[in-house]
């Protein structure tokens, strides 16, 4: 899992969110999750659905990936997209993610833009 946290917070900055806000925000939400068995294509995959639910502009199609090799998937749905004070956009995001080893796990959490273009989770379920 350390390595994997460790992958996580590389993505994340490459992705342009900073790793700090990833680390103190994110991760708690994939903790104890069917995330802690993803390997890196199953992280790839899935970041690569957030990156594109949270960055169109007007999101209403449920996204899924999925890694036959793996047993792992997930898809993601943007509920909506709140107002919140101090931040330009927001989003609503219902996710399920699977594991061979372990049944689907739903979660709604709430992330916002901030000033300087960055994801930050502000409510988690």
């Amino acid at each position: 899992m350390k390595n994997r946290l460790l992958q996580c917070l590389l993505v994340a900055a490459m992705a342009g969110a900073s790793v700090q806000a990833w680390s103190a925000n994110w991760i708690g939400i994939f903790k104890n999750t069917p995330v802690e068995d993803f390997d890196d294509e199953d992280m790839r995959r899935m970041l690569d659905v957030i990156k594109v639910v949270l960055g169109d502009p007007a999101p209403t199609d449920v996204l899924s990936w999925s890694n036959d090799a793996t047993g792992a998937g997930g898809e993601f749905k943007v509920l909506g997209q709140p107002r919140r004070d101090g931040f330009d956009t927001c989003r609503r995001v219902k996710f399920s993610v699977h594991s061979k080893r372990r049944k689907g796990y739903a979660v709604t959490w709430t992330a916002c833009k901030d000033g300087a273009g960055k994801w930050v989770l502000v409510s988690g379920n």
